[in-house]
């Protein structure tokens, strides 16, 4: 007989890697700064920040003079697209080892969309600036589908003549490596239905639950009374609704071992799956004798059956978000004095001090080597060792409170700059103990970071971190608008974008075509609505009659035909006359690359002299401005 032990299957984890960058731990498709940074793969030992984990980083070398960040020239920086189907929260994570010259508030790391940087979830007033500090730094912004952007390192203040140098490697823009793990449901109890047990009663009990594409059973059959006629094999029934998946089966149907204990034999019994009922055997044979054998206070227990069914095949497994945690805590700090101390990172801890607080509080404020993103929420640990750790109770030290004349406790808060703020009433608890409970207490202040990015983002409203507004996918019949009087950020639905002003006359003459002086109107990649609508001019300057041809269309930079046309054709006027139209028109657009648009005038006939055509601020008089612009709708 088998052993329980060779019975045990083991599903391990399948990681899915997504990362928008190509080459994480090299030079190769990065693009060098063009205003004095140097751009290189090293191998150097005392550049890796990494060591022999990953052999090669990118170095980059900055200029010695200031730069501006919104300078694509003037950074370094790696373009990617955005997959048909990526529209979610999306991590920008690198592991980093500061060079020569390198201070904090110098350098810093941006997401580009065009010329639009996007908000990250670092961001203090706009900007993320990259800790002088060895470790792994991650940020968050949202990302949307099908859309160019740029990651950009860019050392905006030079606090001396001498060039700086940053180190980076396994630079990840994505959700990273995403864990896989089974679907595990709650038990859910149902009353199986048995058959096999002959005359007499029983006691029926089942419970099931969801693991992964099975279901895993657990049976208790109490038989009550010694059976009569009619016992045979005993089989059981699968819960309502489920069947079993025949093909996930394995050659022999088992599913599981349980146990048998009776007045005439006590040991394993085995348990196969055949055509959706659980049939039992004793010790692995196939007799049919177990419904004789379960006599008065017999007994059937199996846990852990597992049953492949098809109604959960395909959804066995989901992404699971890997929480990353943070562990900081205080040193250099004076005990009952508050002010400024170092944040020191790691599982550690401080060692508090033990006597009561001269004041009724006092306060230590840290400031993270790495920015806290935005939505995190900081927690105190207590340890008596500084190895074992709980979090703070309310017990041993209170959480803060004011009891009408001092503090009592500790408590920890992110202020708005995201530097850490640890404050200290006069007591530990009530009000009279001494710093002393634990003895001796450790403190560490833990913050649990955004997971990896799983799933889809949600609608944010438009503020100054967040002009867009919008983040993840929305449904068609969803889609919120701007409510709100916020412009629509670039690369998103509702974008517009205006021409420049139309103002000047010209003549066109005949079989020839002039450009709309002004009427630049540069689009990025999308669907894009481009809508006109002015005054279209005809003056006879040959005299006599003219035979009119004429038209306002629309064309690519290169004076390709884009659509759009509006034409007037066969029109006969006098000497001096002029007759004025409407002209207008919306076509829709695709454009795959950045391309301007822009109007001409043409003039087909080729027995007319001239035709005069008017924008706004012309020669001619009391005409509305014209509208050219186009509107992204996808």
């Amino acid at each position: 007989m088998s052993t329980l032990s060779t019975k045990i299957v083991t599903l391990a984890p399948v990681p899915a890697i997504i990362n928008l960058v190509s080459n994480p731990n090299t030079a190769t498709g990065w693009l060098a700064a063009n205003g004095g940074a140097t751009l290189a793969t090293t191998q150097a030992a005392g550049d890796l920040p990494l060591g022999t984990a990953i052999t090669t980083a990118i170095k980059v070398t900055s200029g010695t003079s200031t730069r501006a960040e919104g300078t694509l020239a003037e950074t370094t920086s790696y373009a990617f697209i955005t997959p048909a189907a990526y529209a979610v929260k999306t991590g920008v994570e690198f592991w980093l080892r500061p060079g020569t010259n390198f201070l904090n508030n110098e350098w810093t790391v941006s997401i580009y969309a065009g010329a639009t940087r996007q908000s990250l979830t670092t961001d203090a007033s706009a900007v993320t600036y990259i800790p002088n500090a060895l470790g792994k730094f991650t940020t968050y912004f949202d990302a949307v589908a099908s859309t160019a952007y740029t990651l950009r390192f860019t050392r905006t203040v030079n606090a001396g003549t001498n060039a700086g140098v940053l180190n980076v490697t396994n630079v990840i823009v994505g959700p990273g490596i995403q864990p896989q793990g089974a679907v595990v449901g709650p038990w859910v109890s149902y009353t199986p239905t048995v058959t096999g047990l002959g005359a007499g009663s029983s006691t029926n009990e089942g419970f099931y639950r969801q693991s992964g594409e099975s279901l895993e059973i657990k049976i208790r059959i109490l038989k009550d009374a010694t059976p009569g006629s009619g016992a045979s094999e005993v089989s059981i029934s699968l819960p309502t609704g489920f069947t079993a998946n025949a093909l996930a089966l394995p050659s022999n149907n088992q599913v599981g071992w349980g146990n048998f204990s009776g007045s005439t034999y006590t040991g394993a019994a085995q348990a196969i799956c055949i055509s959706n009922l659980l049939t039992l055997h004793l010790t692995g044979s196939n007799t049919n004798a177990l419904g004789s054998t379960m006599t008065a206070n017999s007994e059937l227990d199996f846990a852990g059956l597992m049953i492949p069914v098809n109604e959960l095949a395909g959804s066995g497994t989901v992404n699971l978000a890997q929480n990353d945690v943070a562990y900081y805590y205080p040193t250099g700090g004076t005990w009952g004095t508050g002010g400024a101390v170092t944040c020191s990172i790691g599982p550690g801890g401080v060692l508090l001090g033990s006597t009561a607080v001269a004041g009724i509080l006092f306060a230590w404020t840290m400031t993270p080597p790495t920015p806290v993103p935005i939505g995190t929420r900081p927690r105190i640990d207590i340890s008596g060792d500084g190895i074992h750790w709980f979090p703070l109770s309310g017990v041993d030290i209170e959480n803060l409170r004011d009891d009408g004349t001092n503090f009592i406790g500790a408590g920890v808060a992110l202020l708005n700059n995201g530097d850490i703020s640890l404050q200290f009433g006069k007591y530990p608890s009530g009000v009279s103990s001494a710093w002393t409970q634990p003895a001796p207490a450790y403190l560490r202040v833990v913050i649990e970071l955004p997971g990896q990015a799983v799933g889809f983002g949600g609608y944010q409203a438009a503020s100054s971190t967040n002009p867009a507004g919008i983040s993840g996918l929305v449904p068609a019949a969803g889609l919120p608008g701007r409510t709100d009087g916020v412009a629509v950020a670039a690369g998103y639905v509702g974008e517009r974008i205006n021409s420049t002003s139309l103002s000047q006359t010209a003549t066109v003459t005949a079989n020839t075509a002039v450009d709309v002086s002004g009427s630049a109107l540069p689009l990025t990649p999308g669907v894009w609505l481009v809508y006109f609508m002015g005054l279209f001019r005809i003056r006879n300057l040959s005299g006599g009659s003219l035979s009119v041809d004429g038209a306002i269309q629309l064309v690519t930079n290169a004076g390709v035909f884009a659509g759009g046309l509006f034409e007037v054709a066969g029109l006969q006027t006098l000497t001096g006359a002029d007759t004025s139209f409407t002209a207008s028109f919306a076509v829709p657009i695709v454009v795959a690359a950045n391309t301007t648009y822009k109007l001409q005038v043409i003039n087909s006939a080729s027995s007319a002299t001239s035709i005069a055509y008017f924008s706004a601020g012309g020669t001619f008089t009391n005409d509305a401005s014209p509208l050219f612009y186009g509107l992204r709708i996808g």
